[in-house]
Protein backbone atom coordinates (compact mmCIF):
# COMPACT_ATOMS: atom_id res chain seq x y z
CA UNK A 1 0.00 0.00 0.00
CA UNK A 2 2.49 2.24 1.23
CA UNK A 3 4.51 1.35 -2.13
CA UNK A 4 2.03 2.28 -4.26
CA UNK A 5 1.21 5.64 -2.73
CA UNK A 6 4.98 6.29 -3.05
CA UNK A 7 4.77 4.99 -6.71
CA UNK A 8 1.83 7.27 -7.33
CA UNK A 9 3.18 10.23 -5.62
CA UNK A 10 7.17 9.79 -8.37
CA UNK A 11 4.73 9.95 -11.21
CA UNK A 12 3.43 12.73 -9.92
CA UNK A 13 6.53 14.58 -9.19
CA UNK A 14 7.44 13.67 -13.06
CA UNK A 15 4.95 14.91 -14.69
CA UNK A 16 5.07 18.18 -12.59
CA UNK A 17 8.79 18.17 -13.87
CA UNK A 18 7.80 17.67 -17.51
CA UNK A 19 5.00 20.26 -17.49
CA UNK A 20 7.74 22.91 -15.90
CA UNK A 21 9.97 21.71 -18.62
CA UNK A 22 7.36 22.53 -21.30
CA UNK A 23 6.21 25.76 -19.61
CA UNK A 24 10.00 26.69 -19.99
CA UNK A 25 10.63 25.55 -23.13
CA UNK A 26 7.26 27.59 -24.40
CA UNK A 27 8.55 30.73 -22.65
CA UNK A 28 11.88 30.33 -24.48
CA UNK A 29 10.54 30.17 -27.66
CA UNK A 30 8.04 33.35 -27.03
CA UNK A 31 11.21 35.30 -26.17
CA UNK A 32 12.52 33.73 -29.49
CA UNK A 33 9.72 35.30 -31.56
CA UNK A 34 9.62 38.48 -29.96
CA UNK A 35 13.81 39.09 -30.88
CA UNK A 36 12.74 37.83 -34.30
CA UNK A 37 10.19 40.44 -34.78
CA UNK A 38 12.76 42.89 -33.49
CA UNK A 39 15.00 41.74 -35.98
CA UNK A 40 12.75 41.87 -38.36
CA UNK A 41 11.40 45.52 -37.54
CA UNK A 42 15.49 46.79 -37.98
CA UNK A 43 16.03 45.08 -41.80
CA UNK A 44 12.41 46.73 -42.56
CA UNK A 45 13.55 49.95 -41.11
CA UNK A 46 17.02 49.55 -43.07
CA UNK A 47 15.22 48.66 -46.36
CA UNK A 48 12.87 51.35 -46.21
CA UNK A 49 15.54 54.06 -45.73
CA UNK A 50 18.02 52.57 -48.23
CA UNK A 51 14.90 53.07 -50.61
CA UNK A 52 14.10 56.09 -49.93
CA UNK A 53 17.94 57.40 -50.49
CA UNK A 54 18.13 55.67 -53.87
CA UNK A 55 15.01 57.16 -55.20
CA UNK A 56 16.79 60.87 -53.42
CA UNK A 57 19.77 59.45 -55.79
CA UNK A 58 17.60 58.61 -58.76
CA UNK A 59 17.02 62.80 -59.01
CA UNK A 60 20.17 63.53 -58.39
CA UNK A 61 21.50 60.81 -61.26
CA UNK A 62 24.85 61.18 -59.77
CA UNK A 63 26.43 57.41 -59.77
CA UNK A 64 29.23 58.37 -57.17
CA UNK A 65 26.51 59.36 -55.20
CA UNK A 66 24.91 55.76 -55.41
CA UNK A 67 28.33 54.03 -54.97
CA UNK A 68 28.25 55.86 -51.51
CA UNK A 69 25.05 55.38 -50.67
CA UNK A 70 24.85 51.46 -51.85
CA UNK A 71 27.68 51.04 -49.75
CA UNK A 72 26.24 52.56 -46.83
CA UNK A 73 23.89 50.30 -46.76
CA UNK A 74 25.64 46.98 -47.10
CA UNK A 75 27.24 48.58 -43.63
CA UNK A 76 24.25 49.05 -42.26
CA UNK A 77 23.02 46.04 -43.02
CA UNK A 78 25.84 44.09 -41.52
CA UNK A 79 26.06 46.39 -38.35
CA UNK A 80 22.26 45.50 -38.02
CA UNK A 81 23.23 41.71 -38.21
CA UNK A 82 25.91 42.50 -35.69
CA UNK A 83 23.36 43.36 -33.19
CA UNK A 84 20.78 40.77 -33.97
CA UNK A 85 23.96 37.97 -33.44
CA UNK A 86 24.74 39.85 -29.90
CA UNK A 87 21.44 40.37 -28.66
CA UNK A 88 21.19 35.96 -29.79
CA UNK A 89 24.73 35.22 -27.69
CA UNK A 90 23.04 37.36 -24.61
CA UNK A 91 19.54 35.12 -24.88
CA UNK A 92 21.94 31.86 -25.48
CA UNK A 93 24.18 32.83 -22.89
CA UNK A 94 21.07 33.28 -20.53
CA UNK A 95 19.52 29.67 -21.56
CA UNK A 96 23.30 27.98 -21.25
CA UNK A 97 21.35 25.50 -19.06
CA UNK A 98 19.38 24.41 -21.71
CA UNK A 99 20.29 21.56 -23.66
CA UNK A 100 22.84 21.57 -26.02
CA UNK A 101 20.46 20.58 -28.89
CA UNK A 102 18.27 23.46 -28.47
CA UNK A 103 20.79 26.04 -28.82
CA UNK A 104 22.04 23.72 -32.01
CA UNK A 105 18.59 24.18 -33.03
CA UNK A 106 17.99 28.19 -32.43
CA UNK A 107 21.40 28.73 -34.01
CA UNK A 108 20.61 27.30 -37.00
CA UNK A 109 17.37 28.55 -36.89
CA UNK A 110 19.06 31.99 -36.91
CA UNK A 111 21.60 31.44 -39.49
CA UNK A 112 18.58 30.43 -42.08
CA UNK A 113 16.38 33.44 -41.33
CA UNK A 114 19.90 35.58 -42.06
CA UNK A 115 20.96 33.98 -45.27
CA UNK A 116 17.06 34.11 -46.11
CA UNK A 117 17.61 37.80 -45.34
CA UNK A 118 20.52 38.56 -47.22
CA UNK A 119 19.83 36.71 -50.30
CA UNK A 120 16.42 39.20 -50.33
CA UNK A 121 18.07 42.49 -49.86
CA UNK A 122 21.28 41.25 -52.65
CA UNK A 123 18.23 40.44 -55.22
CA UNK A 124 16.60 43.88 -54.33
CA UNK A 125 19.59 45.28 -54.77
CA UNK A 126 20.22 43.71 -58.33
CA UNK A 127 16.51 44.63 -59.18
CA UNK A 128 17.13 48.57 -58.49
CA UNK A 129 20.62 48.34 -60.55
CA UNK A 130 18.30 47.17 -63.15
CA UNK A 131 16.23 49.85 -62.80
CA UNK A 132 19.21 52.05 -62.50
CA UNK A 133 20.62 50.51 -65.64
CA UNK A 134 17.80 51.54 -67.65
CA UNK A 135 16.59 54.65 -66.55
CA UNK A 136 20.24 55.60 -67.47
CA UNK A 137 19.68 54.17 -70.80
CA UNK A 138 16.25 56.09 -71.24
CA UNK A 139 18.81 59.52 -70.17
CA UNK A 140 21.14 58.58 -72.87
Amino acid sequence: MIMMIMMIWMMMMMMMRVIWMMMMIMRICMMMMFWMMWIMMIQIMLMMIWMMMMLMTMMMFSMLMMMIITWMMIIMILISIMICMIIWVIIIMRMIWMTIMMMMMINMMLMMIMTMLMVWMIIIMMMISMKMMMMIRMMI
